[in-house]
């Protein structure tokens, strides 16, 4: 009998951790990664809304975040030249639909061309306050990085 109960334990052990890791989701949004001139820099995640699955039910989480331009203000800007393109991925490799803009003083200023997730950076010279938003079925996040054109 102690054998069998031991094996019993270990086998429902060993299923519960298998479950929980099918049927759990995952709680929020991928990092974000632009790689530019073959350096990978980390974009910092701001405002999202993500779904979860676990076991039965949903969840979904809502984080709101200070806007871009105030969120650039602890950033420090990474050096770009003129006509660099950058490609965004993520940790998870997953390929949601992705846009980028410009931020003005307080608001999207300039939309930013992208294509298969290759990011045409601004040729103007100076700071530029970027946001990358991206969209997954399970939901959306916003990430930003400061770029400055020399």
């Amino acid at each position: 009998m102690g054998k069998k109960f031991i094996v019993i334990i270990i086998f429902a052990v060993l299923a519960s951790v298998v479950m929980i890791k099918f049927f759990s989701g995952q709680g929020e949004p991928p990092e974000a990664f632009i790689k530019i001139n073959g350096k990978d820099i980390a974009l910092e995640r701001g405002s999202y809304q993500w779904t979860s699955r676990y076991m039965l039910s949903y969840s979904t989480e809502i984080a709101d975040a200070a806007s871009p331009n105030q969120m650039a203000e602890h950033m420090e800007a990474v050096g770009i030249k003129q006509k660099s393109v950058g490609e965004i991925t993520f940790s998870d490799d997953s390929n949601p639909k992705i846009h980028a803009y410009i931020w003005s003083s307080s608001e999207r200023s300039k939309a930013l061309t992208m294509k298969n997730n290759k990011l045409i950076l601004p040729t103007e010279q100076g700071k530029h306050v970027i946001e990358v938003e991206s969209i997954w079925k399970k939901g959306n996040a916003s990430y930003v990085f400061v770029a400055e054109t020399q």
